[in-house]
């Protein structure tokens, strides 16, 4: 009896590459390719039912949701510095409010983000006394890629961009985690 060297399978399926891919997609592939074939390739994804509790990605949303506002109503109504704390807690009590009367378990989260909202303002309010102004966030950009015998259109929402007095622009990107 002789054993040859056998060498694993090489699956290939080139009809299932997603055409568009966001910087979340991209992470899942680098992470974990075997993730990234079972929900991007093969559409798979959790049971909506084993989705009760509130997870790091479902704050991020949240945050990004009360800045938003946040800096929307400070541009629209002028808020002056001394009465941004103000508005930053008003603004994150509404939103929290709705999502904690569907989610009770969203609590630790609004308790994590009132920790930090007052060193955000202060950070903003800093920024903004450099010179730079809130221009717009969450917007949507996509761009196609293309490759000898492929393409992807990568597709992904800027956090935010701000305007210096110079003219010179400043892409923000909001994250909730340690530095």
């Amino acid at each position: 009896l002789s054993y040859l060297p056998v060498s694993p399978p090489t699956p290939s399926a080139p009809a299932l590459l997603p055409q568009t891919l966001s910087a979340s997609g991209y992470n899942t592939l680098f992470i974990c390719p075997y993730q990234f074939f079972a929900s991007r390739m093969l559409r798979l994804s959790p049971s909506d039912e084993l989705l009760e509790l509130p997870e790091r990605r479902d704050y991020g949303q949240w945050v990004h949701q009360i800045l938003q506002r946040y800096h929307e109503e400070v541009r629209a109504l002028g808020t002056p510095y001394e009465q941004r704390h103000a508005l930053m807690t008003s603004v994150s009590d509404h939103v929290f409010d709705e999502i904690v009367a569907s989610n009770p378990a969203a609590l630790s989260f609004r308790a994590r983000w009132a920790a930090r909202r007052d060193a955000y303002v202060d950070w903003a309010n800093q920024h903004e006394q450099e010179g730079w102004q809130f221009a717009f966030g969450e917007q949507w950009y996509e761009r196609l890629i293309e490759w000898d015998g492929g393409s992807v259109k990568l597709i992904g929402k800027v956090d935010r961009v701000d305007q210096h007095a110079s003219g010179e622009a400043q892409v923000l990107d909001y994250k909730s985690g340690r530095k």
